[in-house]
């Protein structure tokens, strides 16, 4: 490999070529590029010149009107449609030469000078014709005729400016023309010279490359084709000339490459016949594996579905006590309800019996105070039986005072009368006081029995409220043990459900296990096949010479 290395490889060959052919195309396509833009430059500045020229033609034609115009005025007498046709002319022949010194701008100088000239001829043309027209000919004459400014002498001028104009375009175009062609034999020298130099070092790179080849390959490429395709073949006694003595060449590693081969090929016939006979030995103990890993597997299903049941009854297990537990909860509710019921009970009946105690308190003082009604009753009757008597004693008074006394008489006989309705009111006040106390004494007895009741029933209620609040210990004992039955119970369905995923685990890897002894017994069978076959293909290559 060092030895290949130290020398110019095809691959280097030909990228020093590619780089060599890239820099002149390089080269080749700068002096193309600048050579074009110098051709562009100069047909622009030749496009310029015919342009110029163009224009400059037109510029006589317009300065050949003017004249004509104005010398036509003079002539006719008629200023108007002259002077109009003769300042358009004008100003054409101004927008002409400031075209050409755009196109032109070395000879701006003079084409100011040229526009200039044609401005003072039109102006000394119309001052000519209105001469003629309004001073007579001689006047007319003597202004067309006149020395350096007269139209004549104007004329002259711009005809010698025009000349001169002619003179410096005509070397410019010729020069542009002279250029351009130049520039088109050094192009054509340029494209001539790189195509020469191209084809040498293709010619040259071409022999280096077919010297190189035959120095790798060792000899013809066809020679060392046929001998490649005749080790392809098997043919590994073939005698290869290697011509270049290199035993690095393609020829030269054949040669070894041949005698390897042989040599590895007689090896790889003794080795497949042991590979043969031990794929035989190999499929035979992959069969017995097989047949114990079915077992196996059967076995697996059985334990697989037994834990399914298992874990079924468990799952049925934990929906009953869960239901339970649901229910007890629902017990519990109901339980703490009645006892708040109880509870608001017992409190109404407190109320009820303070409610009667303050009643029973209040009748008492209604009987007190219908005793002392009573006692004032029996005061106002002894104060009207004196009344009574004193009305009687002021009657008999009366009567014997005679006729004086018979108003006192009628007033005593009405104070009389007085206390008798009192004593009659009185009377009634003691019955109703007595009625009010029979029922002062009723009611007390009513209320007392009212009460001794309330305290029994306050005392009863207390006692169930005590019950129920056993009733609803016990109730939280049993949501208590409920809960941890389903704890115990969701514990246990999650260890089944990991033994279930463990189970499916190993059935999976069982039946992988038993798909790849399988598997391994189907190759041992390929195994020992293509041994075969291989040493059937190795008896074809000849390995003698």
């Amino acid at each position: 490999m060092a030895e290949i290395n130290s020398k110019m490889t095809i691959k280097k060959l030909m990228f020093s070529t590619g780089v060599i052919v890239i820099a002149l195309l390089l080269l080749t396509n700068a002096v193309l590029s600048y050579s074009s833009r110098m051709l562009s430059d100069l047909e622009s500045k030749q496009e310029s010149l015919y342009s110029a020229t163009t224009v400059f033609k037109d510029v006589r034609y317009h300065v050949v009107q003017i004249q004509q115009y104005l010398t036509d005025a003079s002539a006719v007498g008629e200023l108007d449609e002259d002077q109009a046709l003769a300042e358009e002319h004008k100003n054409a022949a101004v927008s002409a030469l400031d075209s050409l010194a755009q196109l032109v701008p070395e000879l701006a100088n003079q084409v100011n000078d040229a526009k200039s000239e044609v401005v003072q001829l039109y102006n000394v043309g119309l001052l000519m014709a209105r001469t003629y027209i309004e001073q007579g000919h001689d006047a007319g004459n003597q202004v067309m005729k006149q020395a350096d400014t007269g139209f004549d002498a104007r004329a002259d001028d711009l005809g010698d400016t025009m000349e001169s104009l002619a003179k410096a375009l005509e070397p410019e175009l010729m020069s542009a023309s002279s250029l351009k062609l130049e520039w088109q034999n050094k192009l054509f020298m340029a494209f001539l010279f790189s195509g020469v130099v191209t084809l040498l070092i293709f010619v040259a790179a071409g022999y280096f490359i077919y010297r190189q080849l035959n120095h790798l390959l060792g000899g013809e490429p066809s020679y060392a084709l046929w001998v490649t395709r005749q080790i392809a073949k098997g043919h590994f006694n073939i005698p290869i000339k290697n011509l270049s003595h290199d035993s690095q060449s393609v020829l030269g590693s054949m040669q070894h490459m041949a005698k390897s081969l042989a040599d590895s090929m007689q090896g790889i016939t003794v080795a497949s016949g042991a590979i043969s006979e031990s794929s035989t030995k190999m499929a035979d103990i992959s069969h017995h594996i097989g047949e114990a890993a079915v077992e196996q597997h059967q076995s697996s299903q059985e334990v697989q579905q037994a834990t399914a049941n298992l874990s079924h009854a468990s799952q049925q297990v934990f929906d009953l006590a869960q239901t339970v537990n649901n229910s007890t909860k629902e017990v519990k509710d109901k339980a703490s309800s009645a006892i708040k019921t109880i509870q608001d009970n017992i409190q109404e009946m407190g109320h009820a019996a303070n409610l009667v105690k303050g009643a029973e308190a209040e009748v008492k003082a209604l009987g007190d105070a219908s005793r002392q009604i009573q006692a004032f009753t029996s005061s106002i009757n002894e104060i009207t039986e004196q009344t009574n008597l004193l009305a009687l004693n002021a009657a008999i008074e009366a009567a014997r005072a005679g006729e004086s006394g018979r108003g006192f008489a009628v007033v005593a006989d009405e104070v009389r009368k007085l206390a008798q309705r009192v004593g009659e009111a009185t009377s009634n006040i003691n019955q109703i006081v007595n009625n009010l106390n029979n029922l002062v004494v009723s009611n007390s007895k009513a209320m007392e029995s009212i009460i001794h009741t309330t305290d029994t029933s306050h005392e009863k209620a207390q006692l169930v409220n005590d019950i129920f609040h056993l009733i609803l210990q016990g109730i939280d004992n049993n949501v208590h043990h409920s809960q941890s039955i389903i704890e115990v119970i969701s514990e246990q369905g999650k260890r089944l459900e990991l033994l279930q995923e463990t189970q499916s685990d190993l059935m999976h890897a069982m039946s992988l296990n038993t798909e790849e002894i399988q598997m391994t017994e189907r190759l041992s069978h390929e195994l020992s096949e293509i041994t075969q076959n291989l040493r059937h293909t190795l008896n074809q290559f000849q390995l003698q010479a």
